[in-house]
């Protein structure tokens, strides 16, 4: 069936590094967009300047990302940091004895090495505030001239237990690349249930700014916001160079429907690449594609859902996967068959084997 279909909303956003490990989410996005463009000079020529050719290059993809939560992961991958453990500044309250002395709870660090360890008691009566020396154990002792006996606000510098995470913003920066894949939610008003899948923009290769803003307002909340930039990536397993030729691509934008079948809306197959030429003992894959009648799109062809024989398979033997073993000289004709259709569709090749 041929849904009227809509792209809604803002999507899920996921960031992995090299390795796969996950770098950060943005679940709560505010706004999101994705722009690309492309650029082109004019060739003209020939009385009154005649357009001869347009020669587009210069191709960009774009992406701004906001966050309405705070998001440090995604802050620290932009300026190409980890997130670990950070000391901080706390702030407790201590009752002082009689004598002015009061100890703290926390670890009190020296903001930098060799530096005393200060802090600042601040009155809870009066709102007055003094420096105080802290020692390693956490003790300090107010000035004379500061009332005793009495609550005082204690902020110091402190080193992380439990509680602190940070991430430092180099001098130098050097922004972080990184998978990103953003997740849509696609709707219809062709059924009830309204939600008929997913949209998926897959970017092997993006390159955060290195750059963000952080505003605050008294009646606000601060967003997260981010930009990167795709980069060339060049496809590299079988199944991606099957389905994007091997050239550099900068996303593949995935629509997923759910509770649909195979046979939805095929009629034609095709097997990608064409006819081959392979020498003696080498090997290769190949896919096949069904092709629908949705504006002629494809859809790969799972091992479940496709048959390859090969007429002459001493010649050359094909597997379920989409390997061919060239065996021995001579021509072949590589057949897939398509599964779960009514009436089926088949595609062929020609395996030259020198």
């Amino acid at each position: 069936m041929a849904y009227r279909k809509f792209l809604t909303s803002v999507p899920d956003v996921y960031a992995y590094d090299d390795a796969d490990n996950l770098v950060f989410i943005g679940k709560t996005l505010s706004n999101n967009s994705i722009e690309a463009t492309l650029g082109s000079t004019p060739v003209r020529g020939g009385k009154g300047n005649q357009l001869q050719y347009t020669y587009f290059h210069t191709g960009e993809l774009k992406f701004t990302i906001e966050d309405t939560q705070w998001n440090l992961g995604m802050l620290a991958a932009t300026v190409g940091s980890d997130i670990d453990s950070g000391n901080y500044y706390a702030q407790e309250g201590v009752t002082v004895s009689a004598t002015g002395s009061g100890v703290v709870s926390g670890c009190p660090l020296a903001f930098e090495s060799g530096k005393p360890l200060f802090g600042w008691a601040t009155d809870q009566a009066t709102g007055a505030t003094y420096k105080v020396t802290i020692s390693t154990s956490g003790s300090f002792t107010l000035p004379t001239n500061a009332p005793k006996s009495q609550a005082y606000c204690v902020r110091y510098f402190a080193k992380n237990n439990t509680a602190g995470n940070q991430f430092t913003i180099p001098a130098n920066s050097v922004p972080k690349i990184v998978k990103l894949v953003l997740d849509y939610q696609l709707n219809s008003s062709d059924i009830t249930s309204n939600k008929i899948g997913s949209v998926q923009v897959i970017v092997p290769r993006g390159q955060l700014s290195g750059a963000f803003t952080i505003n605050t307002a008294g009646d606000g909340v601060a967003t997260t916001p981010i930009e990167a930039t795709a980069l060339a990536y060049t496809p590299s397993t079988p199944e991606e160079i099957a389905a994007c030729g091997g050239q550099p691509i900068y996303a593949r934008v995935v629509e997923h429907i759910v509770n649909t079948t195979w046979a939805d809306n095929v009629v034609d197959m095709v097997i990608a690449g064409g006819d081959i030429s392979l020498p003696v003992g080498a090997t290769t894959y190949v896919s096949a594609f069904a092709v629908t009648n949705q504006n002629y799109s494809f859809k790969l062809a799972a091992p479940s859902q496709v048959t390859f024989t090969s007429s002459a398979s001493a010649v050359a033997s094909i597997t379920t996967a989409g390997k061919i073993v060239a065996l021995t000289s001579g021509s072949t004709t590589i057949t897939a068959t398509s599964i779960g259709i009514t009436p089926s569709y088949t595609a062929t090749i020609k395996v030259t084997v020198r």
